[in-house]
Parts: structure tokens; sequence; C-alpha cells
């Protein structure tokens, strides 16, 4: 019985060290990029089966411009959970190593770590991240009488949402089923890319910080088991429309 007894203790204790949040001595930035075997600033690409793919635009040291680093993720909390369309300081995979985001999964720059980063490499990263796509939205008409916009990225992707448009900050999203149901809260993603005709695509739309001028967030397109996604930072076109 004691035997049983002191098994589950050790037990209970592997368990609840692995769900302890990461502990570890934060050092000044600059410090952590002197001492990576490999640093860049790079967007990740895609997130699948524990591996997340980095596309290095900046090179600090180890890699080359255009170059794939594949970081690997288990079950630590000291693991970073990269987002596909993010863009990093990369230092390595895990949070000790000092790596830092500098733009959200939703086009987001995040200014403070900017800031950081050019003063600890001596130079200002890139003003857009690999990912980032332009276009334009704009106000558009829903199929009945209500509020809508459409999106027009510059690849050929478009998005229409039946929704008003809304002026937040980069905490919080609004995300929309794109099912091309005709009510408010939902929407449609068309691939209309090379003058070919419009297909509608499955996936949905987040809307992410939304100003006077411009208005961020990302795409996703589900075909089967693969997903695509458009991480966008698009101008808003002010214009008075008449539907009905």
């Amino acid at each position: 019985m004691l035997f049983r007894v002191l098994c589950l203790v050790v037990l209970l204790g592997a368990f609840s060290g692995t769900a302890e949040a990461c502990r570890y001595q934060a050092r000044p930035l600059a410090d952590s990029v002197k001492d990576a075997r490999v640093a860049f600033i790079g967007t990740v690409r895609t997130v699948e089966n524990g591996q997340a793919t980095l596309v290095v635009e900046q090179v600090v040291r180890g890699v080359t411009a255009g170059q794939e680093v594949v970081a690997d993720y288990g079950g630590s909390s000291c693991d970073i959970r990269f987002a596909a369309g993010q863009r990093w300081l990369y230092l390595g995979a895990v949070h000790p190593s000092g790596s830092l985001l500098l733009q959200d999964e939703n086009g987001n720059e995040l200014q403070d770590n900017m800031k950081a980063v050019t003063a600890a490499l001596g130079t200002a990263p890139a003003a857009r991240g690999g990912m980032i796509v332009g276009g334009t939205l704009e106000r558009s008409c829903a199929p009945w009488d209500g509020a809508a916009y459409m999106i027009t990225l510059d690849n050929g992707i478009t998005a229409h949402v039946y929704d008003s448009i809304t002026e937040r900050d980069n905490t919080t999203t609004a995300v929309y089923q794109a099912d091309g149901k005709p009510e408010r809260g939902h929407g449609q993603i068309l691939d209309c890319a090379n003058n070919k005709a419009c297909q509608p695509l499955a996936g949905t739309i987040t809307m992410g910080a939304v100003d006077s001028e411009t208005a961020r967030g990302r795409i996703d397109i589900r075909d089967g088991e693969h997903n695509t996604r458009h991480v966008f930072r698009v101008k808003r076109v002010q214009k008075q429309v008449f539907c009905g």
C-alpha cells in the first residue's frame, strides 16, 4: 500500500511539473541575439504536425535569405506556439531563447517589440512581413437590405462580409463563417484570380484592427485537409453605396 502511495505521489509530481508555466531568467534582447546560433526575422508560413515552417526575410546569423527553417515544438510550456502569418525575430523555438513576436496572425504589428528589435539589431525590420497581402475594403450591398462590405486582395481573393464595418483595436477580433448564407454575421470567399470566373471557397474571415484608413485581418481557406491563410492589411475606400 505504501508503495502505491509513493508511486501516485511521483506521478502527480511529474504531471504537475509539465503543467507549470515556463520559468526562466529574462535577458537583454541584445545578449540573446548575440548568443543565438541562428537569428533572423521571418514569417511563419505553415504550422502542422508539431512543426512550424518559417521563411527567412532578414538575415542576422546562421541562415540565408529565403531559406525555410523548421521549428519543432512539443508539449512544454516553454515551447513557442507559432501561428501561420506571424512574423518573428527568431532566435529559437522556446521562450527562453528570446524570440520576439513582431506581427500577429491578423497583420497587427507589435510596435514596442519592433522598437526593441531595432535597438538590439541597430536596424529596423522591414515594414511588412512576407505574407501580408494588400488590397482594399469598401462598403457593398448585402443580399438583403442590410450592411455589408467587401475585401478585395491584390492576389485575386475577394471576401464579402454581411455586417457593418466596426472600428476596433488589435485586442479584439470578429470571425465570420464563409458559408454563403445571406444572413448577418456570415460571408462569402471568392477566388477571382487570373480573370477567370469567380469560384466560391469555404473558410473563415477574421477581422482584426480596423481604423478610418486601414483594416487588418486574415482569410483562412479550407480545401479538404488543406488550409491556406491570407493575412491582409488593406486600405479603406470611403464611398457611398446605394443598395436595393
